[in-house]
């Protein structure tokens, strides 16, 4: 449990009998909490846009590794693991979704933004696929976040593949070039032989 006094704690029943197994403080309130389908992480989202994340599977003693994740600028109100534990969804006061992936620090988050004001709440679909977010701004939103769905819709709205020029700007002349909508004609440019993306 968290509080405006700036505590976690969590607790575990073992016999019926709860114990505490984890307490941390801080100076600011704690809005939002998750614990992972096999309480392996624990994430607190505080006023102050700070997410902490806990690893219980890294710990040193009865001490947890922690990690921050930084990039809200309002009080984080909500948050949802994965049902792997790789990824973690956060809604915040500043009107964004953030999608954390935990197995790479070095990522950026990717931001889902469209609320009109704060958001409220988060979920995940079981798949990892979809994300649900409720705003203050009286609407609930439905997100793809799949990037091999999305590369199916954005082959299902063009009408050909990049040309040779297009793939040179955009991705890079020292990449072989890929065919990423096998579906479709190949660019300006590239020969009849060339490989397809897997998609």
């Amino acid at each position: 449990m968290g509080g405006d006094d700036g505590a976690i704690q969590l607790f575990e029943n073992t016999a019926n009998k709860l114990s505490l197994k984890f307490e941390r403080k801080l100076q600011s309130s704690v809005r939002s909490l998750a614990l992972s389908q096999n309480a392996s992480k624990l994430a607190a989202g505080r006023s102050d846009g700070r997410i902490e994340l806990y690893d219980f599977d890294r710990q040193a003693g009865n001490v947890p590794a922690q990690t921050a994740l930084l990039g809200h600028v309002g009080p984080v109100n909500s948050l949802a693991f994965s049902a792997d534990g790789t990824q973690l969804i956060s809604g915040s006061s500043d009107k964004s979704i953030k999608v954390w992936d935990l197995t790479n620090s070095d990522l950026d988050p990717v931001n889902l933004r469209d609320h009109q004001s704060w958001v409220w709440a988060v979920a995940l679909s079981p798949d990892s696929d979809t994300v649900i977010s409720g705003s203050a701004d009286k609407t609930l939103r439905v997100w793809n976040v799949s990037t091999r769905n999305l590369a199916d819709r954005v082959c299902d709205s063009v009408t050909r593949n990049l040309s040779r020029a297009e793939w040179d700007e955009f991705i890079g002349e020292d990449l072989e070039y890929v065919r990423t909508c096998p579906n479709l004609p190949m660019g300006e440019g590239i020969q009849s032989k060339i490989s397809n993306s897997s998609h």
